[in-house]
């Protein structure tokens, strides 16, 4: 069925239902039109290869009870029917976002590039390119660390990350400088230069900076409570030089609430039910 109308309709619906789910539209920015995908294959996907199977089993191959179909796993279909793929799949089906995007008036502006670093595929995506306010991120949608830097601190933190190009060079301000499949010349944003999902100053509940939220974090902004509450001195403290990520119902204080909110983001998304922050704060007025 590859490259056959069913399955470009599928696409088409497969990417329709993202933009909905996120409530974008052509007036929708750059920025949430990537973080609609890119929340979603968090929640809907996996790392992982596809296998041959009939009606009379898995397909023995190899001396191994399952043959895996390298074509399948590389390519966006993989991610996009069976929720699993490898890397060069995951790439692919942002660049066919972007293009679907581009094809349908929802932005003029968005622009991505495959790009390969040592032994992974990945993309550099230009929000806003064109205007005073373009800028190009790394996104690697396969790890979970999309709107990010080249060396942001979700990427040095993060063991289970793979290498990536050391040819690449770093400027003195931080960035990286690569060559798009155009010949044009951009530079990704280097160190400390997050653009995450819930605003530019960091991953909204993620106090304690890994890249994730859950129930660490709620610990940390009680931990960061009580201390204070009990007269402690907790500026300038290592384990809280992230608490503003706390502050998820953005009311400039560090409180029991915000732990609440925190817990119950964990466990509606641990539960697959795509929680936004919006949906949590109002579930307390409600």
């Amino acid at each position: 069925l590859y490259n056959t109308p069913y399955m470009d309709s599928l696409r088409e619906k497969y990417f329709e239902n993202i933009l909905h789910e996120n409530n974008c539209t052509v007036d929708s920015s750059d920025k949430d039109l990537i973080k609609a995908i890119c929340n979603y294959l968090k929640n809907n996907s996996a790392p992982g290869h596809s296998y041959i199977e009939d009606e009379y089993g898995a397909y023995t191959g190899n001396d191994t009870n399952w043959s895996m179909l390298p074509n399948m796993s590389n390519d966006y279909v993989s991610v996009m029917v069976g929720g699993i793929g490898a890397c060069s799949s995951y790439a692919e089906l942002i660049g066919k976002y972007v293009s679907y995007l581009q094809e349908n008036s929802f932005s003029e502006t968005i622009k991505q590039v495959q790009m390969y670093g040592t032994g992974h595929t990945w993309n550099a995506i230009g929000l806003d390119t064109g205007t005073e306010n373009e800028l190009w991120y790394y996104t690697d949608a396969l790890n979970g660390s999309y709107m990010i830097g080249y060396e942001n601190s979700i990427l040095s933190s993060n063991s289970s990350m793979f290498s990536y190009d050391s040819s690449i060079p770093k400027n003195d301000d931080g960035t990286y400088t690569v060559t798009l499949s155009d010949g044009s010349i951009v530079n990704l944003q280097g160190k400390d230069m997050s653009l995450d999902f819930n605003d530019t100053e960091g991953l909204c509940g993620d106090a304690n900076d890994n890249g994730n939220v859950d129930v660490d974090d709620a610990s940390v902004v009680l931990s960061y409570y009580a201390q204070k509450a009990a007269g402690l001195d907790v500026e300038g403290k290592e384990e809280f030089k992230n608490i503003s990520n706390g502050d998820v119902d953005k009311n400039n204080e560090i409180s029991v609430d915000d732990a609440s909110f925190i817990l119950s983001y964990y466990a509606k998304n641990a539960a697959g039910l795509n929680p936004t922050w919006d949906s949590i704060l109002n579930s307390k007025t409600e």
